[in-house]
């Protein structure tokens, strides 16, 4: 007889963790979105686009609230923000997104902004984080290198620079773009190896030839530089 009762007790025991347990998984904050808090941000994205930055920042502070992931939401709308030029405003929320678990794309985004509000040394760790472990590692070597320079360190800007390529090597924009950089950080060898690449992707860019032609005129091989101003002409 006491061991039924016993027995009885322990089923008792049982039933009412297993109650206790299905009424705490029941309301449980899991944080899912049912929908709303997306609509919501693509409103408060859509405001920003429309030039209605108060607005967009009203809503943005009353998501947040709700918000599952904080970090995604200031990087998305940091990342709008410095599309309008809000480049202040931009900063203060990719600045927030970078403390709070945020996308792998922050660092260079928030290094793209500082360099634009003429903060090049705060720049600098950002861009040489999302280089070293981003996801856009040669934009972001491109930029860390322009930072660099910009903060007085062009020997460090020439190393960097040095092991930058283009993600696609038939971007002949790119390679154009690193040359650019190259002659303005003084090294026309450098300049001269990116602006023949250029010139191999696309053969019928005047301003490459152009450009080739100035990065050999400074190494003193003239009749060289003279033949690419021909062929940009």
């Amino acid at each position: 007889h006491q061991t039924a009762i016993a027995w009885r007790r322990r089923r008792m025991l049982v039933a009412a963790i297993t109650v206790l347990m299905l009424a705490a998984l029941a309301n449980w904050p899991y944080a899912i979105d049912d929908g709303r808090t997306e609509e919501r941000t693509r409103m408060a994205l859509w405001l920003v686009g429309q030039g209605r930055f108060d607005e967009a920042q009203a809503r943005i502070g009353q998501i947040e609230r709700g918000h599952p992931r904080p970090g995604v939401l200031h990087f998305r709308f940091g990342r709008a923000l410095m599309v309008r030029g809000q480049t202040d405003a931009a900063i203060r929320h990719l600045e927030r997104a970078a403390a709070s678990n945020p996308p792998p794309e922050t660092d260079l985004i928030l290094g793209q902004a500082l360099l634009a509000a003429d903060r090049p040394a705060d720049a600098v760790p950002r861009l040489r984080r999302a280089h070293e472990s981003g996801p856009d590692a040669a934009l972001a070597g491109f930029d860390l290198a322009r930072a660099l320079a910009a903060s007085g360190d062009r020997n460090g800007a020439v190393r960097v620079l040095q092991r930058v390529r283009p993600e696609r090597a038939d971007d002949g924009e790119s390679w154009r773009a690193l040359g650019e950089l190259a002659l303005e950080l003084r090294v026309p060898r450098l300049a001269e190896g990116f602006l023949r690449q250029a010139t191999r992707v696309d053969p019928r860019s005047a301003s490459g030839f152009e450009r080739l032609g100035l990065a050999i005129a400074l190494t003193g091989r003239l009749p060289e530089a003279i033949a690419a101003f021909e062929q940009a002409v």
